[in-house]
């Protein structure tokens, strides 16, 4: 038997921005199957110039946003990346995110090593 995949990427997509806007963000879950927490050290994203995670919290009803270094995912559980909580900004665009288009990328985990992914870009309906 083949044993299961260490980390599962799923529910993947990278959000249409407007023309002129030089980032996007990237949700997904990502789930670790394996025994021990792994930590995902960087995004390989040919159409960004640099990826970022980034951490999204609401104070005082102003949304701010902080980059973290890292994204630990911790053993035998899913992260979820989502527009509210943690997520992972494609920097310096270098065109505009089409939907429809689909993004290939390889995610680089410490532990599992490179994962290679595909991310369907979509519009993002608020309220869904």
């Amino acid at each position: 038997a083949i044993a299961a995949d260490p980390i599962k990427i799923d529910n993947i997509f990278a959000m249409a921005q407007p023309d002129t806007r030089k980032s996007a963000a990237l949700f997904m879950n990502i789930t670790n199957t394996t025994d021990e927490d792994d930590v995902l050290l960087s995004i390989d994203a040919p159409i960004a110039r640099y990826t970022k995670p980034h951490i999204s919290s609401v104070q005082h009803n102003k949304k701010k946003m902080h980059t973290s270094d890292e994204i630990v995912i911790p053993a035998k559980s899913t992260m979820v990346l989502e527009d509210h909580g943690l997520h992972v900004m494609l920097m310096g665009l270098k065109r505009p995110l089409k939907p429809g288009k689909i993004l290939h990328m390889t995610f680089n985990f410490q532990n599992c090593g490179a994962v290679k992914v595909e991310a369907p870009i979509k519009i993002l309906v608020h309220g869904h």
